[in-house]
């Protein structure tokens, strides 16, 4: 997966990860709270290993964003 970051970087492409994804799509408003929080929770319970730290941190963020959003 480094390898593909490097060449979009190469390319001037942005590159996200799952998570930087996740919280586009619920600022954008393609997801509601419920949805990425529920997202989320699926992410967690897959493969791609996630931090207690970095979990934790991301559902704050969609509290915080959902907050300023209403």
């Amino acid at each position: 997966m480094a390898e593909a970051r490097c060449f979009a970087a190469l390319l001037g492409l942005e590159v996200h990860g799952t998570l930087g994804v996740l919280l586009w799509n619920f600022v954008e408003s393609h997801l509601t709270k419920e949805e990425a929080l529920e997202y989320l929770g699926r992410i967690s319970k897959t493969s791609l290993w996630l931090s207690a730290k970095v979990l934790s941190e991301t559902q704050k963020a969609i509290h915080e964003i959902h907050d300023k959003k209403t």
